[in-house]
């Protein structure tokens, strides 16, 4: 890749570690704590440099291209490693969490088969984020069904 120097008009978001309860579940997450844009003069891989530098606060960043292409340009947890489970491929908004209870499950030919119009969903709020993590629950929980603005992902506990 070629990196070239170009003026960049870039969004910042920045996320704090956080954990909520969902029922008898608690779920490790990550609070949207700010955004911000800038402008940049230079390379984009000067200014992915400096802003993980200028982060070390943040359990999360992650850096967005706002005019042309729209993509992220980076993102990283500054100056610490990922050690935990995966929850979601990317970090994403959690809308939503249901559980699935094993009583909600019955076993056919081998497979676990249930109703998913009987889950109750339990809205989360605003700016709250999935990616990593552990989800702690007790053993009588299956799952959980996390709707994000990405997707559903089934999730067991950790």
């Amino acid at each position: 890749m070629i990196w070239r120097r170009e003026m960049a008009k870039v969004r910042v978001l920045r996320f704090k570690r956080d954990s909520i309860r969902v029922g008898e579940v608690e779920i490790d997450v990550y609070r949207l704590e700010g955004k911000e844009e800038k402008d940049h003069a230079g390379e984009l891989v000067d200014l992915l440099s400096s802003l993980l530098k200028e982060e070390r606060n943040a359990d999360y960043v992650i850096v967005e291209r706002l005019e042309g292409p729209k993509e992220v340009l980076g993102e990283a947890p500054p100056g610490k490693e990922r050690r935990d489970n995966v929850i979601f491929p990317k970090m994403t908004r959690l809308k939503r969490v249901a559980i699935v209870r094993r009583s909600d499950l019955k076993e056919e030919l081998g497979y676990l088969r249930g109703d998913l119009s009987s889950l109750r969903w339990s809205s989360v709020g605003q700016d709250v984020y999935v990616f990593d993590g552990k989800v702690r629950a007790p053993p009588e929980v299956f799952a959980l069904l996390l709707e994000t603005e990405d997707g559903i992902q089934l999730v067991t506990p950790s």
